[in-house]
């Protein structure tokens, strides 16, 4: 078989598995982190193949973090906004990290990516407010999500959320 038609291919039955985890939490108001992951991971697996080598990326989740209950997709828009308001800019591409730790009781998510502020979505953008809107229904004023800049040429999105009353990570879910 040829290489095109191998990537075809791949590319269709990643597509399709991404479809998938959607529809099987499009119920599920909070599942683990590792879930979200895996996700993100099949999603960026198809951007590769638009951006090629212009696109990286590195995933940092500690054990703890990976079993803590999140809303699904909670990644999704602010991974896509690394690409489009970082990668797509850059003509060399660049790398996302997405990073995932536990301390003091709060889950601390960041996706950092290539940039500045100026060229990143404003606070009053649709995706960030939707995703801010979405966090404190579930969490309430203790969720929190803001962009920084951790360093200079790199936008970081960090979103913080407490444990949901009456939830461990490991006791209340558990992964398919």
């Amino acid at each position: 078989m040829p290489p095109e038609d191998e990537r075809s291919r791949a590319t269709v039955s990643r597509l399709a598995n991404l479809l998938r985890a959607s529809l099987a939490t499009d119920q599920e108001p909070l599942l683990p982190l590792a879930r979200e992951l895996s996700m993100i991971e099949g999603y960026l697996e198809i951007e590769k193949l638009r951006h090629e080598e212009r696109l990286r990326w590195k995933i940092d989740a500690s054990a703890s973090a990976r079993e803590w209950p999140v809303p699904p997709f909670a990644l999704q828009g602010l991974v896509e906004n690394a690409i489009k308001h970082g990668i797509n800019r850059i003509e060399a591409g660049g790398e996302i990290e997405i990073s995932a730790q536990v301390s003091e009781a709060r889950l601390q998510l960041d996706v950092t990516n290539p940039g500045s502020l100026a060229a990143a979505p404003t606070a009053a953008g649709v995706g960030l407010a939707n995703t801010r809107a979405r966090l404190h229904l579930l969490f309430g004023p203790a969720a929190s999500l803001e962009l920084i800049t951790p360093s200079p040429g790199r936008v970081q999105a960090r979103v913080r959320l407490p444990m949901p009353l009456a939830r461990s990570p490991a006791a209340s879910l558990s992964s398919p």
